[in-house]
């Protein structure tokens, strides 16, 4: 009789014999001998010799079935066992294998932890009109690890500065070269979360552990961008919409943060306690999960409705009258951090026009690869957005995508703390700037955001208005007016991505490379891992 599996293999084979009037396996025993009793007492039944005959009936056939169903089922999950054992195994060499060139170089994180960091004041790293164009890679680096300092989170947890450097680098190298969502990206995400704390005296609202952990969200939220959004990872049955439902691109990039954090020379969140840590964890998640925009517009009205409360109590909502309303609730609390996560990423629509027009440019490229990956692959249709055929509607969708995504969450922020009325400026501004090119006009000079910058305070800002052709000196560096002109008159696309960044990068030609006398600089000592 075959053994056979669910799916109808046969596992094995049984060979059915006649029954016996005596257990021939037992010759010694007596025919009063039962095993199924033992030391007096009944484990099973045994036919009694009157019983027996030379033939099956129909109960033991039965009976012999069920037992070869069982068999079988025992014999397929045991080889199914042994096969989910060596696939964990090999997921653990892959694992291994992929953390160890996830994780930076020890000798560079030593070369960063031993290096000058230049002070907050000569990155500007606490205005929201910051850009990071004129900055390189190293200098992107250093600027993390000021935050880092000036956040004063180095004394406060007694972070390691050797793993803190290695994990920055590691984060830095764990993002893909795409169009967008790359390195850069997460790194204006993460100061744009810095000067919100700063300016609008956040940082005293929310806890030092708080306050952590949505700069590591910021630093990791993208992790792993591979350029297509969560609508393509279902569309084309993506692996990760196998491990994850909802969200699919968020989980995937907490996932890989944890990954980092967790690396032998990275953990340097590993001095906090468990609950700390634990707490710290479920505020990362939280914050990066939070990047999803379908669950920002489902959680947008629950905090103007926060807001409203606020409004109508005898507080109110300003910081400026008390922080007690928030203070004492920490739900409000976290649903006002996911609200920052949401206008921290989206901040790149708050830039000087000349940073927002590329920078848009930049990321509809992204949508535009997308798009051109479902009509070679999915041969299918995409949305007005990625379609490349309707990238002279770049205009017009701006004006949508603020109308419906940006100003609503900034106008909803400004009422926590009139300190964040510049990133709702910026927003407008360009809103309007983006309304004259729908309407074929040229973008007026007095709409570029290259306002006149305090000097005061040690910036390196010389703020000289200008002047015919005379260069204006702000933290994007010096900006020949003329080549800005062309940049933000030029029709959209006319040039490829990098050509974009590179006619940035000729039209400035000072930046804050090296430090002036006015940069408090610090040099840490490498520690042991």
């Amino acid at each position: 009789m075959p053994i056979k599996h669910s799916d109808g293999r046969v596992l094995a084979v049984c060979f059915v014999v006649n029954k016996c009037a005596k257990d021939w396996r037992f010759p010694d025993q007596p025919e009063s001998y039962d095993p199924a009793i033992s030391y007096g007492t009944r484990h099973g039944f045994r036919p009694s010799p009157s019983d027996w005959s030379s033939a099956f009936s129909h109960a033991d056939e039965c009976l012999f079935e069920a037992f070869a169903l069982f068999a079988g089922l025992g014999l397929a999950n045991r080889q199914m066992y042994d096969r989910v054992m060596r696939l964990v195994a090999k997921q653990r060499i892959l694992l291994d294998v992929l953390s160890y060139h996830a994780t930076a170089p020890k000798s560079e994180a030593a070369c960063l932890a031993n290096s000058l960091i230049p002070s907050t004041r000569f990155y500007n790293l606490d205005r929201f009109s910051f850009t990071d164009i004129r900055m390189s890679d190293e200098a992107t680096l250093k600027a993390c690890v000021r935050m880092f300092l000036d956040l004063n989170f180095v004394n406060v947890f007694k972070l390691d500065m050797l793993r803190l450097c290695r994990w920055i680098l590691s984060v830095k190298k764990n993002y893909r070269e795409v169009t967008y969502h790359n390195w850069r990206h997460a790194f204006s995400v993460a100061q744009t979360m810095f000067a919100v704390l700063l300016n609008a005296d956040l940082h005293s609202l929310f806890t030092d552990l708080e306050c952590l952990a949505l700069m590591v969200a910021c630093l990791s939220h993208d992790l792993d961008h591979r350029g297509t959004d969560n609508q393509f990872q279902v569309k084309t049955m993506s692996p990760l919409v196998q491990l994850y439902s909802t969200s699919v691109l968020e989980h995937h990039h907490f996932n890989q943060c944890m990954m980092l954090l967790s690396r032998k020379g990275n953990d340097f969140l590993s001095v906090l306690n468990k609950s700390d840590y634990n707490y710290l964890v479920s505020l990362i998640k939280e914050h990066i999960l939070a990047t999803d925009l379908s669950r920002h517009f489902a959680r947008l009205p629950d905090f103007n409705r926060t807001l409203e409360q606020r409004e109508l109590s005898a507080v109110g909502p300003k910081f400026s009258s008390s922080m007690e309303p928030w203070l004492s609730n920490p739900e409000e609390r976290l649903l006002l951090s996911d609200m920052l996560m949401t206008s921290c990423d989206i901040s790149a629509i708050t830039k000087p026009w000349p940073v927002q027009k590329i920078t848009a440019e930049l990321v509809s490229s992204e949508f535009f690869e997308q798009g051109d990956l479902e009509k070679d692959k999915l041969r299918s249709q995409p949305r007005e957005l990625m379609d490349r055929s309707h990238m002279h509607e770049l205009p017009r969708l701006q004006v949508e995508f603020i109308d419906f995504v940006c100003t609503p969450i900034y106008k909803s922020i400004v009422k926590v703390s009139s300190a964040l009325q510049p990133l709702l400026d910026g927003c407008v501004r360009n809103r309007e700037c983006w309304s004259y090119l729908v309407e074929g006009r040229e973008v007026p000079e007095s709409l570029f955001g290259l306002e006149e910058m305090d000097s005061t305070n040690g910036s390196r800002a010389v703020l000289t208005r200008s002047q015919g052709i005379s260069p204006v000196s702000t933290h994007m560096g010096s900006i020949n007016p003329n080549r800005i002109r062309q940049i933000v008159n030029a029709k959209p696309f006319e040039s490829t991505p990098t050509a974009r960044r590179e006619s940035i990068l000729a039209a400035t030609t000072v930046g804050g490379d090296i430090p002036d006398s006015h940069s408090s600089t610090h040099s840490f000592p490498p520690s042991e891992t």
